[in-house]
């Protein structure tokens, strides 16, 4: 999570991206692990053994980020002015 929204802000940063995208880009980011899970199958048919591992980590996190992901994501989202917050 951290290389993905130090990425996302350096990626943002690079090309002169607005400041509200260079702050939030990498937090609307966290339910994204679609490639990962696919990058996990491959390691593990590379790599036997440690491939299983990894793969067994990948899908741990995704879990995880697909879980906690879309509230991180509506918040990234609020605080960056794109939609209304729920309280009023």
């Amino acid at each position: 999570m951290i290389g993905k929204v130090l990425g996302a802000y350096l990626g943002a940063k690079w090309t002169n991206a607005p400041a509200v995208v260079q702050k939030y880009l990498g937090l609307a980011l966290a339910p994204q692990a679609g490639v990962a899970i696919g990058l996990s199958l491959v390691a593990e048919k590379v790599l036997p053994g440690t491939g299983t591992v990894l793969r067994n980590i990948v899908l741990g996190s995704t879990v995880i980020y697909e879980l906690i992901g879309p509230v991180i994501a509506k918040q990234a989202l609020v605080m960056a002015g794109e939609i209304p917050s729920d309280r009023q």
